[in-house]
């Protein structure tokens, strides 16, 4: 296994070493940018269907929040442990991209005074009826945290949490931006981002006959974790993670949740979880300023 691992640092190694020069060449194409993609289009596709909603089926409940829940955290095990929820009691949280509000919950349950954001006024209308339900308080807003300072004024927050989000923004460094506004000194980001590198964006190079990974981004928009052919998907290595947060002190990066890709069938449960840091599709990120 330890063969496999270098095998594959090899390979992305290799990659990186030479895409400029293959670029150069006209033998790549450029990375696709969603920068003139119009929020109000982001904002149409995550209303339709906001995250996570279709993990349960029936009405709004308190059984029907249970269930998503169950899910989420049975299909994304990490989540509690990167999050922390009971570290942050009496401390000052805020989520970006709260979606219908699962995070938010846990985080209000275990005692943080919770702001959370989220430019779908769909999730914002789930979200609020699953706080009145469980009897909890946050305060939620409807809006484009790419300009968050509309919205907030004169705070900082010891936590600011975002989990499979900003990537889906037309312009992510704009919403890290902000987040150097709002973060206090001794604050922290813990964020989740899209790995370029990884088993999910193999797989859909493989299954489309797309060799270059150069396309992850239109792929990952394309293929979508749970939903497909979203306006705005980027994905991130670690070096241009580092690029997106500039001014921040980076404190961990991980991959996590490699799922069951279609070329490593023949790996066993044990085997995959060893090639996660390598092909995992979650980078999680923790930094401060």
């Amino acid at each position: 296994m330890n063969i496999l691992k270098l095998k594959l640092r090899v390979l992305c190694k290799w990659f990186f070493w030479f895409t400029p020069i293959l670029l150069s060449i006209g033998l790549m194409v450029a990375e696709k940018s969603f920068g003139d993609v119009p929020m109000a289009c982001v904002e149409k596709f995550w209303d339709k269907k906001p995250c996570n909603i279709d993990y349960a089926s029936g009405l709004l409940s308190k059984s029907f929040f249970d269930k998503i829940e169950r899910f989420r955290y049975r299909t994304e095990k990490h989540i509690p442990c990167f999050a922390e929820f009971d570290h942050w009691k009496g401390k000052n949280v805020l989520e970006i991209g709260c979606g219908i509000g699962t995070e938010a919950i846990n985080f209000a349950r275990a005692g943080a005074y919770v702001t959370a954001i989220d430019l779908s006024g769909k999730s914002i209308e789930i979200t609020k009826k699953r706080f009145e339900i469980y009897g909890l308080n946050a305060r939620l807003i409807h809006g484009n945290a790419e300009e968050l300072d509309n919205y907030i004024k004169g705070e900082r927050f010891d936590l600011i949490w975002s989990h499979g989000v900003i990537h889906h923004s037309p312009h992510p460094e704009r919403i890290i931006h902000q987040c150097k506004n709002f973060l206090k000194p001794n604050g922290e980001l813990r964020i989740m981002l899209y790995a370029k590198v990884s088993a999910n964006i193999i797989q859909w190079m493989i299954d489309r006959q797309i060799f270059d990974l150069n396309y992850a981004n239109e792929l990952a928009a394309a293929q979508g974790e749970s939903q497909s052919n979203s306006p705005v998907t980027y994905t991130y290595t670690f070096s241009s993670i580092r690029k997106l947060l500039h001014g921040f002190n980076i404190i961990s990066m991980k991959k996590v949740c490699i799922g069951h890709p279609k070329f490593l069938v023949k790996l066993s449960k044990e085997d995959l979880t060893e090639v996660e840091e390598e092909l995992g599709w979650f980078i999680l990120v923790q930094a401060a300023l």
